[in-house]
């Protein structure tokens, strides 16, 4: 069968939309409606909606991982391992833990401040057992690596989940 091409410029997921959507649409206006009916508890609810927010946010990467099925990379990716390391000491982070998972067509970060992950799609190993073996596929490969790490140094992995998760607790309480 055909395997998926390389792309170095992926569009936001579906459910990214989706869920900006459902926002916009939806959860400005039961914010507003929540907090003139419920006037006298308007104090607690930054409260409520930070630890709520907090605990959502914690728990995501766990849960992402395990909707991704992702496993530790293998020894036979070591050929990956090496170019995300080196990649990595030229962004100036430091590499994070990689997970394979055959749910995923293009390369993945996420996690919190500390627990980060990359997450490659199998159809890398499956394409290219002990790495790509052609110039021109190598590097675009290290452009959609160094885009991925780009994200962990630039922190918006773990921002875009701290706000998704007060998105969706905001949401959850109103």
């Amino acid at each position: 069968g055909d395997s998926p091409q390389l792309n170095p410029f992926p569009l936001p997921s579906r459910p990214s939309l989706v869920f900006a959507g459902f926002f916009l649409v939806i959860g400005g206006p039961l914010v507003a409606g929540f907090a003139l009916r419920f006037q006298l508890l308007l104090p607690l609810l930054p409260v409520v909606v930070a630890l709520f927010t907090l605990w959502d946010f914690l728990n995501a990467p766990d849960r992402q991982l395990a909707a991704l099925r992702a496993a530790p990379l293998s020894p036979t990716g070591a050929w990956l391992t090496e170019q995300i390391v080196t990649l990595a000491g030229e962004v100036k982070t430091a590499p994070p833990p990689i997970y394979i998972s055959a749910r995923l067509d293009a390369p993945l970060v996420f996690g919190t401040w500390r627990r980060r992950w990359l997450v490659i799609p199998a159809w890398f190993l499956v394409k290219w057992p002990d790495g790509p073996h052609d110039p021109e596929i190598d590097n675009l490969l290290d452009v959609v690596l160094r885009h991925e790490l780009a994200h962990l140094v630039n922190h918006d992995g773990w921002l875009t989940a701290l706000a998704r998760s007060l998105l969706k607790m905001t949401v959850a309480v109103a």
